[in-house]
Formats: structure tokens, C-alpha cells, sequence
């Protein structure tokens, strides 16, 4: 690198300081770098350089398209060992590919003009040579050039990760905490909080002071045990502000225990519990009823001093043997109450087991032998009581042991407890495998020296919730499915805050992207209909519906016509809280709605024509009927002529209607091609207008039903004379190619134009939109189509404008 270089970037204003990276930056040759010579670039980068290497705080700079990376001594630990220095200069994708696929998303959201943050957001980074979860909070915000453009992105963020374990921490020593009070053999109590409440408590510390649990659930600690109020309150409050403990054995207090006024003695510790930042946040309070210990050693000692006053003159070794005496009674005394109490706490364990609702049971982690099970959890399991108490469990219960056994085993070497929600598992109940679905603990029993002695089995079948949930979501997916299959659209929209969200049908529907806004959908409504969902909104006020119809313009110009229908939910006050509903593309329904239209009008016009000249005819003929004149033949002439046509229109609908009812049916039969030509297309030679040409194969036969082929063949040649009636000559072929045969009829006329080819065969569709050139119902092509698909053929039409037409047909050949 020459040694100018170096010199021009440490004389750059915005390069100087920074530390380490500040001297990286500089030293670095960016010649080969996207970003180019420090020196030229963008006054806004510049700017954000100068602060990133001027402030404490971890700062990232990603610019340009490739989000070329620039930080400082403050972020350049979070890239660890691995990433750094090759980050510096070097594209984030390639440097944090390992979450890009997460963070990725949120850059682009940034280059699009958004701001990001996050509160202790976890990463899997590998930057020290392994994979460790990191936690931050940072934020993303985009960078503006001088004209205003995003051109990258400038990340701050804090790493969070030690805050984050500690409190972890923290809370698993908290937990432990709860289970060594509950499982304690004394007394224990934790209380927290200004006034003081009760966080947690044991059965025997709530004997001790003759109170229930549910007393304490709402109401402070000295509210409720008030008769201790007085002496103990200035203790906790000295232990709360020095953080000393204090120890008090053989305290005299009385106490109210269910109703009843006591005298009781009690050894027990107030014990701070320390936060993180080494302060008392919580006191544990340890308490042992001795009553029972003192009071005997009251009535010894006052006996001891009455045997002392009658025997003063007993000699020296009979004092020593009555204080040995004494010694040994204190001693039976405490062990037998020690004793007693062990016994009490076991019982009450025991009853607590076999008493739960729920699965309950106790396994030795020594042996894995079942000590304790309820009936409970026997029924779940599908066992008797002789299957599996004091039997191993993975013998009682050997078809859960395969998935099972590790997770048990690492529960005892840890005593981390382990937690399954909704788990598949197959049981043998009364002999049958049954696939169920449990929610179950195993919870380590540990004790004070933190060994785990047992693990505490507790479940609940939960198959029928899952099973439940399951039929649900079937049945939501069916719906989905149905939705789908209807081509329908679906909305939310929230009146409080205005959001709108919708399916990808209905962004379909409106040629609009997938977020976009409400004002965006409202755009895409024609000027004409625009106000008509506002109109429907606003009506569905009072009626709880909406429902309209109006057009769509698409980015195309294409216009569409959509019918939107929803109902308005309501809050309690009556406001308007949301719309649900269903937007479904009506265009094709319109389209056929105008063509019937059409047809009921040119159906109208094409039958009076003919029954105006049928009734004028047979006016003239009553008129002339006692006078017969020439003219009478050409009025019959006339009437023969209308019946025709009226009788043509009527099999043109009757047609139709079979063919929609399926009763059209065919009588196959083998004829000649050639001569069904000369049979049906003879009225054109005696009108001698036009040329009938035949081309082909004369000998050609067919296997079809000869009427309905023929009434093709008519409508085809009708068509060539009513559309190109300058066309004098009009070919028909016949050819046989391989398995089928085609048959067309071809004139030289005017053409169709290319836009009308694609509707020739429809229903109703005509030409001659007007109706007032050419004659017919526009069902002709469309029954020749009918009549050809039902022979298994296809049909279709090849046209020019300027040269003519050829209208042809294929049918398979049958052999």
C-alpha cells in the first residue's frame, strides 16, 4: 500500500480517532472496496463515520446495496474472534449468514424507509468458534444521503447476553428456591415486597402459625398474622435494610391458631435473599415449633428443682447421674418429636398423592423403584396397582421406555426438571396399545446438599383436547379449501385502528401487492363506483351487512366487476368494532348477464320479424279469401317463408335446451360424406346465387349420426352466405388423415376480425353486434360445437380479414 494513501486517509476530518478501528479504517486499502476512496465518499456516510467513531456506544454502519460493514471499538467484541477483522469493509450478508435469513428481512425493511428495534432480541452467532445464543437490544434505522435517499443502514445495540443469563439464573435459583420450600421438613416461608406478601409457603410453617393459604393470596403478611406484627415487623424491616440475618431460639409468642389462643415457642431464622445487585430483596423465614420440646424440659427442670430441695443432702455422684438422666430425657424427647414430625410430613405426603386429580407418581432415583402411586396415574398407564408399585418403571411401564429412559435418567444427573406438552405416546392400557396425548413433568426431588433422591411423575391425558383442536383445524382447513376452490377472497378490516387484512385471492382480485394499505384497495375502485363502498359501510350501521357491487380498473386498464358482501361486529357501546367478509370477481357473471340481455332482445326482434310478416300475410289473405287474386300464391309463399324461419329459431332453442338437459342423442349410423353434401346443401344450387364446390374424397364414409352432422354442415355453408355474399364460391372438403377425418367449409370472403375468433362458438355470441344486419339468435356455432364434442371430435375456425374464411370440424375415425 503506497505510503501516501495511508497519509491522505489519516489527514481525512472525519477518519480521525477512533481507536483500534478508527486506525483499521484508515490503514485499510479501499481501493478494491464497493464503497472506493474514503475521500469520495457520500458526505452522509461521512457524517455517520465521523459519529460512529467519535461515540461509546457499539455502533454498526451497513452501506449500499452489498450493506458494506464500518463499526467501532465499542461493537467490534460482539464479531468475536471470528468475524473480526474480516467484517470490517466486508459485506453483513457474508459476515452474519448464519441469521441472515432472520435479519435479512429486517435490513430490507430499513432500505425501505422503516425503523427496527428490539429489546434483548436472541441471535445464534458464531463468532469465538462455536454457536452461542447472544442477546441485544438494538435498533435499525435507515441512513439518508443528501438528497433525501436511503442509502444504508445504522445499527446501535447493547449486548444483552450477561443480563439475560443472570436473570436466567437468578430464576432457576428462585425456582429452587420454591421446591426446597415446599419440600422442607420445617417451616419455610418466603416474603417479599413493600408491604410484605407471602411468594411462598409450606403446610407446615402455615400449621405453625395457624393460618391457610388462601389467606395470604391477596393480603400482606402482617395483615394477616397480626398478633406477630408487633414483634417480628421491626425485625424484617432491620433485616431488609442491613441484609444481616437474625436467629432466635426457644421465642416465646402467642399466637391465634384457628380461633384459639397459644402459647407457642419457636426456633426460627430470618434469612435476606440477595438480588443481583447484592441488595435484600426478599427475606426466607425458618421456623420450627418446639413447643412440645420446651414445655417438656419446663416440667423436668421444675421437677428437677423439687427433687433438688428434697435431696440437697444426696451425694455428688447421684446429682451427676440425675443431670445425666436429665440430658438423656432432653435428648429422647427431641428425637421422638423429630421423629414425630417425619413421620406427620410423610403421611401428609402420601395422602397428597393418592388425593390429586391428577397422574401422580414417586420414583426412587437410586433404583427407579415406584414408590408412591395413585390411582390416577394407574388409570392413565392402564395398570393395576400390583404392575407397578414398588416395581422398576421402565419394567411397569416398558413401552415408554425407548422414548423415555434418557430423558428420565438426565432429569436425576441434573436435576433439571423436563416438561412435555401434548406428547404422542402409545400405552399398553388392560393388554391394548392406545395412542394418547399427555401433558407431564418430571420434577426432581432434591435435598438440601443438592442430591436428587426422587423424581416426582405428574401428567394429565390431554387426547381429548388435541383430538378436539385437530378436528378444528380440519375443519378450518376444509373451509380454506372450500374458499379456495370458489375462487372467493377474504377480509378483516378494523374500524378502531383501520387496519385491513386480506387472503392472496382477494390482493388477486384487486391487482394490488399483499400489504398494501386500504387507500391503495380504494384506489383500484373505477371513479364511478368509488364512493359506493363508503355508501355501504355507512349503511351497515344500522344493518349490520354490507354488500355491492362495483368495478375494479386493473394496472392493465382492464376492468373488472367484484361483489363484496361482509358483516359488522359491534362492541358493547354499539361502535362499529370490525368487518369480516368475502369479495368474489363477478366479471364472467356480467359478461353472460349482458349476453342474455342481448339474446332476450335479438331473440325479440328476430321472431317479430317474421311474425309481423306472418300476421300482415294472413291479414291480406282474410281480406281476399271470398276474391281469390295471383297474389294469393305469393302470400302463402310469404307465410311458408315466416313458419321457417320461426320454426328454425324455435329448433335453435329447443336444441340448446337438450343439450343442457344431456337428452340430445345420437343415431350413429355409416353414410357417404359426398352425398349428405348434395342432400342438405342442395337448396343452394337451385338458388343458383353460389358455387358449391366439393374437394376431397367422394367414396369417404363416416360413422356418425348423419342429421346432426348435417344440420353442421347447413349452418356452416348458411354462415358463408350470409357473411360473405360477394364470396360466389364456397368449397367443401372432406379429408380422412390417420385416425379422423376433417370435414370443412371455406369461402373468400370478408374475414372475421382476430377478436372475435376466440368467441365464434359461444353461446349467443354474434358477429354482428347490432342486430340489425344479419338475422339469427347467435346459437348456431355454439350448437355445432355441442353436436361435435358429443361425437368426441373438435372443432374450430382458421380466418383472414380480406381472404375469407374455413370453418372445420374433426371426428375420430372408428374402425
Amino acid at each position: 500500500m503506497p505510503e501516501n494513501y495511508l497519509l491522505n486517509h489519516s489527514e481525512l476530518p472525519f477518519l480521525q480517532g477512533g481507536g483500534e478501528m478508527g486506525e483499521l479504517i484508515r490503514a485499510k486499502d479501499w481501493s478494491g472496496n464497493p464503497l472506493g476512496d474514503p475521500a469520495n465518499w457520500p458526505l452522509a456516510l461521512k457524517q455517520t463515520v465521523s459519529m460512529m467513531l467519535s461515540t461509546v456506544f457499539p455502533v454498526l454502519i451497513c452501506w449500499g446495496k452489498d450493506y458494506i460493514q464500518l463499526y467501532n471499538d465499542a461493537f467490534r467484541p460482539i464479531n468475536g474472534l471470528d468475524k473480526h477483522p474480516a467484517a470490517m469493509g466486508g459485506s453483513a450478508r457474508d459476515t452474519y449468514a448464519e441469521i441472515w435469513e432472520k435479519i435479512g428481512p429486517m435490513f430490507v425493511e430499513v432500505m425501505n424507509g422503516k425503523t427496527v428495534g428490539f429489546p434483548d432480541f436472541m441471535v445464534v452467532l458464531e463468532r469465538n468458534g462455536y454457536a452461542e445464543e447472544c442477546y441485544f437490544d438494538f435498533s435499525y434505522s435507515p441512513v439518508k444521503d443528501e438528497h433525501g435517499n436511503i442509502s444504508g443502514v445504522l445499527v446501535i445495540c447493547v449486548e444483552t447476553t450477561e443480563k439475560i443469563m443472570a436473570i436466567r439464573s437468578r430464576e432457576l435459583q428462585q425456582q429452587n428456591l420454591r421446591n426446597v420450600v415446599r419440600q422442607a421438613p420445617v417451616g419455610m416461608c418466603i416474603v417479599k415486597g413493600t408491604p410484605l406478601m407471602v411468594e411462598e409457603v409450606n403446610d407446615l410453617f402455615l400449621e405453625i402459625i395457624g393460618k391457610k393459604c388462601d389467606d395470604f393470596k391477596v393480603t400482606p403478611y402482617w395483615d394477616v398474622n397480626v398478633e406477630a406484627k408487633a414483634f417480628y415487623e421491626p425485625i424484617t424491616d432491620r433485616v431488609l435494610a442491613t441484609g444481616e440475618a437474625y436467629h432466635a431460639n426457644e421465642h416465646e409468642i402467642v399466637m391465634i391458631r384457628h380461633g384459639i389462643e397459644e402459647t407457642v415457642y419457636v426456633d426460627f431464622v430470618y434469612e435476606p435473599i440477595l438480588n443481583t445487585q447484592g441488595t435484600p430483596e426478599a427475606i426466607i423465614i425458618v421456623a420450627i415449633d418446639v413447643s412440645e420440646k420446651v414445655t417438656a424440659r419446663m416440667k423436668i427442670e421444675e421437677a428437677a428443682e423439687e427433687m433438688q430441695a428434697i435431696n440437697e443432702e444426696m451425694t455428688a455422684s447421684n446429682e451427676e447421674l440425675a443431670a445425666a438422666n436429665e440430658k438423656l430425657a432432653v435428648t429422647n424427647e427431641e428425637l421422638e418429636s423429630a421423629n414425630n414430625e417425619l413421620l406427620v410430613s410423610e403421611a401428609r405426603f402420601r395422602n397428597l398423592i393418592h388425593q390429586s386429580p391428577f397422574a401422580i407418581c414417586v420414583i426412587r432415583a437410586t433404583d427407579l423403584v415406584v414408590n408412591e402411586v395413585n390411582d390416577g396415574y394407574l388409570q392413565l398407564v392402564g395398570k393395576s396397582r400390583h404392575q407397578v408399585e414398588n416395581r422398576k418403571i421402565w419394567e411397569a411401564v416398558s413401552e415408554a421406555a425407548e422414548g423415555y429412559a434418557a430423558v428420565f435418567q438426565q432429569v436425576i444427573d441434573t436435576g433439571v426438571p423436563f416438561i412435555a406438552k401434548e406428547h404422542e405416546v402409545v400405552l399398553i392400557k388392560n393388554g391394548v396399545p392406545e395412542n394418547v396425548f399427555l401433558d407431564f413433568v418430571y420434577e426432581p426431588v432434591i435435598e438440601t446438599n443438592g442430591q436428587v433422591t426422587s423424581v416426582m411423575v405428574v401428567g394429565i391425558d390431554v387426547t381429548e383436547k388435541v383430538m378436539a383442536r385437530r378436528n378444528i383445524e380440519d375443519v378450518e382447513e376444509r373451509i380454506r379449501l372450500a374458499i379456495d376452490a370458489a375462487e372467493i377472497g377474504t377480509f378483516d378490516f378494523d374500524y378502531q385502528n383501520g387496519r385491513l387484512v386480506y387472503s392472496e385471492r382477494f390482493a388477486r382480485i384487486f391487482d394490488i401487492r399483499l400489504n398494501a394499505s386500504r387507500e391503495e384497495v380504494i384506489s383500484r375502485y373505477h371513479p364511478e363506483d368509488s364512493h359506493l363502498s363508503d355508501e355501504a359501510h355507512e349503511q351497515a350501521k344500522a344493518t349490520g351487512k354490507i354488500f355491492f357491487e362495483a368495478r375494479l380498473i386493473h394496472t392493465d386498464k382492464s376492468i373488472r366487476w367484484v361483489r363484496i358482501q361482509g358483516n359488522v361486529y359491534f362492541d358493547q357501546a354499539g361502535k362499529r368494532r370490525r368487518t369480516v367478509g368475502t369479495i368474489l370477481d363477478i366479471t364472467e357473471y356480467k359478461r353472460l348477464q349482458q349476453q342474455k340481455d342481448d339474446f332476450i332482445s335479438i331473440a325479440s326482434h328476430e321472431l317479430k320479424t317474421p311474425i309481423t310478416s306472418l300476421k300482415a300475410s294472413l291479414q291480406l289473405l282474410e281480406r281476399i279469401k271470398s276474391n281469390p287474386q295471383d297474389r294469393m300464391s305469393r302470400l302463402i309463399e310469404q307465410c311458408i317463408r315466416s313458419m321457417t324461419k320461426i320454426s328454425g329459431l324455435v329448433d335453435d332453442l329447443l336444441n340448446v335446451s337438450k343439450m343442457n338437459q344431456g337428452h340430445m342423442a345420437l343415431n350413429k349410423k355409416w353414410f357417404n360424406v359426398s352425398k349428405m353434401f348434395d342432400d342438405y346443401c342442395g337448396y343452394i344450387k337451385q338458388d343458383d346465387s353460389h358455387e358449391l364446390i366439393f374437394l376431397g374424397n367422394r367414396e369417404l364414409e363416416i360413422f356418425a349420426d348423419e342429421h346432426r352432422i348435417g344440420q353442421v354442415i347447413i349452418n356452416f355453408v348458411n354462415n358463408a352466405v350470409k357473411y360473405a355474399p360477394y364470396s360466389r364460391k364456397i368449397y367443401l372438403s372432406a379429408e380422412h388423415s390417420e385416425n379422423i377425418v376433417r370435414i370443412s367449409v371455406a369461402d373468400n370472403g370478408p374475414g372475421i376480425p382476430p377478436d372475435k375468433l376466440p368467441h365464434l362458438f359461444d353461446r349467443y355470441f354474434r358477429v354482428d353486434d347490432s342486430g340489425g344486419q344479419i338475422s339469427g339468435l347467435g346459437l348456431g356455432l355454439y350448437i355445432c360445437a355441442e353436436i361435435v364434442e358429443k361425437h368426441g371430435g373438435k372443432i374450430g375456425v382458421e380466418s383472414v380479414q380480406g381472404k375469407g374464411s374455413t370453418f372445420w370440424f374433426e371426428l375420430p375415425v372408428v374402425l
